[in-house]
């Protein structure tokens, strides 16, 4: 009997250890019964979804009883994220062929927040047969958000906020290949006399004018639309979906007209049409910059490249 008392306390003990060692790593693990669809171990889920285990096991054991396919629909739903959908049937597919796979999802329980997590899963496989699986959760959701900030950073102009030369162009880029069918014009918009704020007052009270006018361009400009800044005093937006050259006039003649500037600051734009102008970006850059040249012989005015 003493043996046996003994025995217990030491499981407890590493029960407790095994727990506080999940808390500390912010890991969950798992268990499914494949061949019966059910749910049957969920440890430390508190860490991750701030819901028990017991109670995620009591929501998911009514999907047990339906059809496999459905059973899969419903398991879907209540843990994936609908983005993540291919790479979880990736995992599965190589579980049902007696393989181990590893992945990052976003993950909830219900009605929880999602949460980013690595997933590593590891099939129980009995007479060629998977009849288990078992699941360990990591919860890696500062990680991946700061890494998702680093990376957006990368892509902008530390001085105005707005993208950088290189996200700029790849965006544009994108941006016509996946909406061919749509009318947008590319426009740059250069500050002119640039250099004389600077001569007169200093590079400091230049960046201020930078970002001050960069914020200004970012009040007119629609979400849907791409910003840019293309170096020195030079600004490359995409106006998508503009529909035609009228509305292209009318939105041009506003940006000359609005923009509240300090120090006499007027600006010069040249802009042209995709696709009746150009189908590519760098045709398109090309019109675009003909036509600011235009328009910086006059300053404080716009040119179309169809006008010249």
């Amino acid at each position: 009997m003493e043996r046996s008392f003994n025995t217990s306390i030491e499981l407890q003990k590493y029960k407790e250890r095994f727990s506080a060692v999940l808390q500390a790593a912010k890991i969950c693990v798992y268990e499914v019964d494949i061949k019966n669809q059910l749910y049957t171990f969920f440890e430390n889920a508190e860490v991750i979804f701030h819901k028990s285990g017991k109670v995620i096991l009591e929501e998911v054991w009514k999907f047990s009883k339906l059809p496999p396919e459905e059973y899969q629909k419903q398991v879907m739903a209540y843990f994936a994220h609908p983005d993540d959908v291919a790479i979880i049937n990736e995992a599965f597919q190589n579980i049902f062929e007696g393989k181990p796979f590893s992945y990052q999802a976003r993950m909830k329980a219900g009605d929880t927040e999602f949460v980013w997590c690595k997933i590593d899963v590891t099939p129980i496989v009995e007479n060629g047969e998977t009849i288990y699986m078992v699941g360990v959760i990591t919860d890696i959701n500062a990680m991946k958000l700061q890494m998702d900030g680093y990376r957006a950073m990368a892509k902008l102009d530390p001085l105005t906020g707005l993208f950088n030369k290189t996200a700029t162009e790849c965006k544009i880029a994108r941006k016509l290949a996946e909406n061919n069918n749509e009318t947008h014009a590319l426009v740059l918009i250069d500050i002119d006399s640039f250099k004389a704020v600077n001569d007169t007052y200093g590079h400091s009270k230049g960046d201020e004018v930078l970002k001050e006018f960069s914020d200004e361009l970012k009040r007119k400009v629609r979400k849907t639309d791409i910003l840019g800044r293309w170096g020195g005093d030079e600004f490359v937006l995409l106006l998508c979906n503009i529909g035609n050259a009228d509305n292209l006039h009318a939105k041009l003649k506003e940006m000359l007209a609005e923009m509240n500037l300090n120090f006499g600051i007027t600006q010069s734009i040249g802009a042209a049409i995709y696709p009746g102008h150009a189908q590519s970006f760098k045709e398109l850059f090309i019109k675009a910059d003909t036509s600011l040249y235009k328009a910086k012989n006059q300053k404080n005015t716009y040119c179309v490249y169809q006008e010249l």
